[in-house]
C-alpha cells in the first residue's frame, strides 16, 4: 500500500511510511505541548483547565479503557460513515434493482476498476473513509452485492439489465 502522505511504500497494516510516521508523531507531540502551554486541551485543542483535558476527551478516554464502550463507539462510527457514504451517493438503495436493506448494499465503481482501486486504498470501511476524505467524488454509486458482483462477472453489465433487454 502507498503512504497517504508521500506515496512511498508502507509496511503491512500501516497507511504511512516509516519516515512519515516519525514526522507525524513528532508534530503531534509538538502540537500537544503547544496546546498545553496555551491552556487548551492537548488532545483536541478546545478550551480546558490548565494542564487538563476537556470533558469530551475525558469521556472518550473513559470509553477507550472500557472495551465494551470502545467497541460500541467503533461500531457506531462505522455505521455513521456507511450511512453518510450511502447518502452522498443517492441514499441506501441499489441503483439497479432497488434493494434497500443496508446489509446488502455496497459502493460500486461505475467505470469498473474496483479491484485495482481496492488494492491501492483498501477495502470496506477504509474505502468509505477514503471516499469521505476526497469529498465523495463522482464515479461511484450504491449497489447491492448481487448487482455489483453480477456486473463483475457479466462484462460490466448487471444481469438484471440483460433480462430487461430481453
Amino acid at each position: 500500500m502507498k503512504c497517504r502522505t508521500c506515496e512511498n511504500q508502507t509496511r503491512s497494516g500501516s497507511d504511512r511510511c516509516d519516515t512519515c510516521l516519525k514526522t507525524h508523531a513528532q508534530k503531534a507531540k509538538e502540537r500537544r505541548q503547544w496546546r498545553t502551554k496555551s491552556s487548551l486541551c492537548p488532545t483536541c485543542g478546545d478550551k480546558a483547565e490548565v494542564g487538563q483535558i476537556c470533558s469530551r476527551c475525558r469521556q472518550s478516554r473513559l470509553a477507550h479503557y472500557n472495551p465494551t464502550k470502545k467497541k460500541a463507539a467503533h461500531v457506531n462510527r462505522r455505521k455513521d460513515l456507511v450511512q453518510e457514504t450511502f447518502a452522498a451517493y443517492g441514499g441506501p438503495k441499489c441503483s439497479c434493482c432497488g434493494e434497500d436493506n443496508p446489509l446488502f448494499l455496497t459502493i460500486d465503481h461505475t467505470d469498473g476498476g474496483g479491484n485495482q482501486h481496492r488494492e491501492e486504498v483498501g477495502s470496506g470501511v477504509i474505502f468509505y473513509a477514503w471516499l469521505k476524505k476526497h469529498g465523495f467524488p463522482k464515479g461511484y454509486r450504491v449497489m447491492c452485492f448481487n448487482c455489483n458482483c453480477g456486473r463483475a462477472r457479466n462484462g460490466g453489465i448487471c444481469p438484471h439489465m440483460d433480462v430487461i433487454r430481453g
